[in-house]
């Protein structure tokens, strides 16, 4: 397992500048680091290793070289797709901003934040991403009434 996958909380985790084939399990470092070199994934080659990393192969792979490369870039962009397309050039063209900046996840916009956190995960979501997001803000919706409601407090959030 990799380090970053035992990070319970995403939140405290700044990601790594490589990530090996083995490592990638779609936490939003992970998704923003493939949409990053997504062109190089899209040519079939994996993102060569930084000369102070070591590279090391257990053993020899089954797979043909760019099996791996193109099955992470299309995971990724399959659950793209589930937004509509003009999100997925959103995503794309926000993501290349952010790294020509030498921004992080919390620079992005929140709409942004959005789409990579709903792409993000080991499964691909069931839903499409307006119903995600429904159903996500009516998870929270209901948490601050609960809160709310155990405080006594009366709530003047919604209207």
């Amino acid at each position: 397992m990799s380090e970053c996958s035992r990070r319970c909380n995403w939140n405290d985790c700044d990601g790594k500048e490589y990530y090996s084939y083995g490592e990638i399990f779609y936490c939003r470092h992970q998704i923003l680091w493939i949409i990053e070199h997504r062109h190089i994934l899209k040519k079939g080659e994996w993102v060569a290793t930084p000369e102070h990393i070591d590279k090391v192969q257990r053993s020899r792979s089954k797979e043909a070289p760019y099996e791996k490369a193109l099955r992470v870039i299309g995971d990724v962009e399959s659950r793209l797709d589930k937004c509509m397309p003009d999100r997925k050039e959103l995503c794309f063209s926000a993501v290349d901003l952010m790294v020509l900046q030498g921004g992080t996840y919390n620079d992005l916009s929140p709409n942004v934040k959005d789409i990579i956190n709903y792409i993000s995960g080991w499964w691909a979501r069931a839903d499409d991403f307006t119903t995600w997001r429904a159903k996500r803000d009516y998870r929270n919706r209901k948490k601050v009434d609960r809160i709310y409601t155990e405080k006594g407090l009366t709530k003047t959030i919604y209207s």
